[in-house]
Formats: structure tokens, C-alpha cells, sequence
């Protein structure tokens, strides 16, 4: 005969007291604070969640950007490196052989010796007469082929030409 056993009336007593205090006015007090603290926290963590979600997408946005400007530049420099190269090879005496196409391969030798020092930036350096004609190339398979001048793609880099292909 414990005070739990059924038909003592124990729990009915326990469960009347949680009726008159759910019924209550502390109670009631009690489930709309928790219900409007629960509701402002939620709200609030959304707005911070969307904040800071907005703020990482502008970063990133920004970040990518910056890499991509930088990245630019860097290609833009490589190219008029390039190009000064190729001016400064233009303006060497052997290439005056161009007149005579190359007859003591000259400018084939010096075309050599420019692929192999510039390897990492050219894999093919040549030299053509006005009307397409090859006269010296580093790849020896190109010498005497006639190549399509409209096949050149022309590529500005700030005031310099530099003739590209894909031949």
C-alpha cells in the first residue's frame, strides 16, 4: 500500500494542481514570455544568418574580382614582355637577311638560339617574307611553307601588334 497505487487518489490530486496552474495567470504569463523570446530569437538569428550571408557574397564577390583585375594585369604584362621581345629581335642586324630569304641561314640560327633561351614563353619562333612565305623558323618543318596571312589573328597590347597563330 504505497501512496501510488491506483485508487488512492494521489495522482488525481497532482494532476489538479497542474490544472489550476496551467490555468493560472503565472502560467499564462510564463507561455507568452516563452513563446515571444522564443519568436524574437528566431527572428534575430535569421537576420544575422541573412547578414552575414549577404556580407560573405559581397566579400567573396570582391575578393574574386580583385583576383581576376590582378590576373589580368599579370596576362597583359607577360604580353607586352613579349612583344618588347619581339621588337627588340626585329631590330637586329640579321634580320636584314629577310631581303635575300635567309640564304646563309642566319636568321634561322639566331631563331634557334632565341627558342632555346625563351623556351618556358615561345614554342615556335618564325620569320616570314611580306606574302606569308616562311623563311626561318625554329620548327624546321615550317621553313618554305606559305602561311595564309588572314589565318594571323592580330592582337592589340596598348600601341604594339602582335601577330598570333595557331599554325
Amino acid at each position: 500500500t504505497g501512496p501510488c497505487r491506483e485508487g488512492t487518489g494521489t495522482h488525481s490530486g497532482g494532476s489538479r494542481v497542474f490544472r489550476k496552474l496551467r490555468e493560472s495567470l503565472f502560467f499564462k504569463l510564463l507561455a507568452t514570455l516563452f513563446l515571444v523570446v522564443a519568436v524574437a530569437f528566431s527572428v534575430e538569428a535569421w537576420l544575422v544568418i541573412e547578414a552575414g550571408r549577404g556580407a560573405i557574397e559581397k566579400l567573396v564577390g570582391e575578393n574574386l574580382s580583385g583576383r581576376a583585375q590582378d590576373a589580368l594585369k599579370d596576362v597583359e604584362r607577360y604580353l607586352v614582355d613579349r612583344c618588347a621581345d619581339v621588337k627588340s629581335w626585329s631590330a637586329l642586324s640579321v634580320m636584314d637577311e629577310v631581303l635575300v630569304h635567309d640564304r646563309f641561314l642566319n636568321i634561322e640560327n639566331e631563331l634557334l638560339e632565341l627558342q632555346r633561351a625563351h623556351a618556358q614563353h615561345y614554342v615556335a619562333l618564325t620569320v616570314m617574307d611580306r606574302s606569308g612565305r616562311v623563311i626561318a623558323s625554329s620548327d624546321l618543318n615550317e621553313i618554305g611553307k606559305t602561311i595564309s596571312l588572314s589565318a594571323l589573328a592580330v592582337h592589340p597590347v596598348r600601341d604594339t601588334l602582335i601577330l598570333m597563330s595557331d599554325f
